[in-house]
């Protein structure tokens, strides 16, 4: 059979693949094309690899996810090139990568409360086997370096010292932010300044005042833990989620120095369209049961990661609203345990314990909001993250955040884990932003869902942003909580590199039911307006030149 097309209807079959096209959002497609279940096996015989965050390096065009006893280096094609043991360093915990350097931040190897520090290694070195041979040097930094970061330019790196406390709740060291002047040529010459929060030491009434939570007894430079760094856009200004304390800190880099601190404010999860659901057993027989329901709780933010993007000459942070605990086991109590109890200015408790309103099951926050209430007469019930993510200003204030919006579309394509309901629900952890087709996009990583997903929306208007699509592993997939999140090009194409850590085994530190695994996506975004054009202009002439052909 022969096919044959005139000009014309050349251009309407563009005109109706555009249209197609055009209908299903900003992406073409969104496959996964592979996931790698990391190798790691410790000296037990247990599975020790969890892939918790991990860097593409251009120059060696390799992967290097980082996390348990190491980092592991795999190939665009998902193969395990080879595993580098770096227990010898201390405890890994990020990884960072600016032509052909990576920086990776350890816990102090004796005792995390000491200073931690930021070992450098050459990609291609490391690739090539080199193990030892691709070190080229460290830096002393803060205690506890949870995250490490380059500016665009690579001339400095800012790493986010937590501090975290240890296990029992002892609190051994004060959290803080280094930055260091990177040397290229020496890189343990690097010049290190680093920040604390001693000067916020006495302030911390005032601190709690505005929102910021600190415990009662605690100092400043105690309670504030830096989690996650995000440097703007004009490398002027960084913003610092202080996850604990449902706070940041802004850091001035011309300057190098703390300029503020900024409370984030609570969520009330009362008010339509903040809907959650509560429990975890309250369906029939306390089986799991979806019911999100408007509740007289509210949600802190607790940001974990963190992302900056310029709109309209200004710069924005988006922030995953994960909600975290300062110990875990000693800050959150369920409900409908005895020792909680409510204040006259609040409902009777056993009025708010239906299946109906908040079930006993949902964790929250002994001390309250601002860090120095108590258990009994509870004058707000206070839960952990915002199960959310939101855009704030250069200065902190919310522009945006997504209500429920990721939840409500989480059980809609059958990801939502109900046995999460009474925590922090879907958790948004991870965060990173990108570009296509000149519209900005976050990918949102999501720590508890029934299977390793990402949310992304359009960010470019950053006061209505819009959701674009999943990037989900599958119904089959053994991928488990996502961690880090970041997207590269290479070869003309864009991906989205998803670290999945897997699912610790409770008093076995370091061993894993779920081993941890590395995700790889590839994001299509429809052509643009000007390519159909050019494609249909091409037909036109192809068209043209057969009927001289045939004539």
């Amino acid at each position: 059979m022969n096919f044959k097309t005139t000009p014309v209807a050349a251009v309407l079959v563009l005109a109706g693949f555009a249209s197609t096209a055009d209908a299903s959002g900003s992406f073409q497609s969104i496959s996964k094309l592979w996931s790698t279940t990391s190798t790691g096996v410790a000296s037990n015989g247990s599975p020790d690899f969890s892939s918790e965050i991990s860097a593409w390096d251009p120059l060696s065009r390799t992967i290097f996810s980082a996390g348990g006893r190491g980092i592991e280096l795999l190939n665009l094609s998902g193969s395990v090139h080879g595993t580098f043991d770096t227990t010898s360093f201390g405890e890994i915990n990020s990884i960072s990568i600016f032509n052909g350097m990576a920086a990776v931040s350890f816990a102090n190897a004796s005792n995390k409360a000491l200073d931690g520090t930021v070992q450098f290694f050459d990609t291609a070195t490391l690739r090539s086997g080199g193990g030892a041979a691709a070190l080229r040097g460290f830096v002393t930094v803060g205690s506890v370096p949870d995250m490490v970061t380059w500016t665009a330019n690579g001339t400095k790196l800012l790493v986010a010292n937590e501090g975290e406390r240890q296990t029992g709740g002892t609190i051994d060291a004060v959290g803080s932010i280094s930055i260091i002047n990177f040397n290229s040529a020496a890189p343990s010459s690097s010049v290190v300044n680093t920040l604390g929060f001693t000067a916020w030491n006495g302030q911390e009434a005032a601190l709690r005042t505005s929102g910021v939570r600190i415990g009662a007894g605690l100092s400043a430079s105690i309670a504030l833990e830096p989690e996650y760094i995000a440097v703007a856009p004009n490398g002027l200004q960084a913003m610092v989620t202080l996850q604990e304390a449902n706070a940041v800190a802004i850091i001035d880099l011309t300057t190098n120095t703390i300029t503020g601190i900024k409370a984030l404010g609570r969520k009330d999860f009362s008010l339509d369209g903040n809907q959650i659901d509560p429990s975890d057993q309250d369906g029939t027989g306390n089986t799991t049961f979806i019911n999100p329901r408007s509740v007289p709780v509210f949600g802190l933010y607790m940001p974990d990661a963190i992302a900056s993007y310029s709109s309209g000459g200004q710069t924005f942070y988006v922030l995953a609203n994960e909600g975290d605990a300062n110990v875990e086991g000693t800050d959150v109590t369920r409900f409908g345990d005895a020792g909680i109890t409510l204040a006259g200015s609040l409902p009777a408790k056993t009025t708010l314990v239906s299946p109906g309103s908040i079930h006993t099951r949902l964790n929250v926050i002994n001390n309250g909001a601002t860090g120095i209430g108590g258990p009994t007469g509870m004058t707000e019930i206070v839960t952990l993250g915002g199960r959310s993510f939101s855009i704030r200003d250069a200065n902190g204030d919310l522009v945006w955040d997504s209500k429920n919006d990721l939840e409500t579309r989480a059980i809609a394509a059958g990801l939502y884990d109900d046995t999460r309901s009474d925590d922090k629900g879907v958790e948004p952890e991870g965060v990173t932003i990108f570009t296509a087709n000149g519209r900005t996009f976050a990918a949102i990583g999501l720590e508890r869902t029934r299977r390793s997903a990402v949310a992304i929306y359009d960010v470019t208007n950053p006061t209505g942003p819009t959701f674009e699509g999943w990037a989900e592993t599958g119904a089959s997939s053994a991928d488990r909580r996502t961690e880090g999140v970041v997207t590269f090009e290479d070869g003309g194409s864009l991906y989205l590199l998803v670290s999945n850590e897997g699912i610790g085994i409770d008093g076995s530190p370091g061993d894993f039911s779920t081993l941890g695994s590395t995700t790889l996506y590839q994001i299509t975004p429809v052509p643009e307006p000007s390519t159909y054009a050019l494609m249909a202009f091409g037909l036109v002439g192809l068209a043209a030149w057969a009927r001289r052909q045939r004539r």
